[in-house]
């Protein structure tokens, strides 16, 4: 959140993305995609997404994660888990 209004921080968003990425593959070859932390990546993905491409980058993602969040937000809410460890979350990405 820091970086949010650091404009020269912006490219960051596209490593947190990288890292966020990597973490949902992960989560799709051990079969655990569609757990309430592997639906959680996945919309934290989206969102590096969103966050990246409103800072208007040189090489924006494709826009059509736009499409997707809704779907997405619907299958987290579905899951009925009533918390989600952000703490773990992070860590899995390293976020500081």
């Amino acid at each position: 959140m820091k970086r949010m209004h650091e404009p020269r921080e912006w490219g960051a968003g596209k490593d947190l993305f990288r890292k966020l990425r990597k973490e949902v593959l992960h989560h799709e070859r051990a079969g655990s995609a569609r757990s309430p932390e592997g639906l959680a990546l996945g919309l934290a993905e989206m969102t590096a997404q969103l966050a990246y491409n409103a800072a208007a980058p040189r090489y924006p993602f494709d826009d059509s994660v736009i499409a997707w969040l809704p779907s997405c937000i619907r299958a987290v809410v579905a899951t009925g888990a009533t918390e989600i460890d952000a703490n773990a979350l992070a860590s899995l990405i390293d976020v500081d």
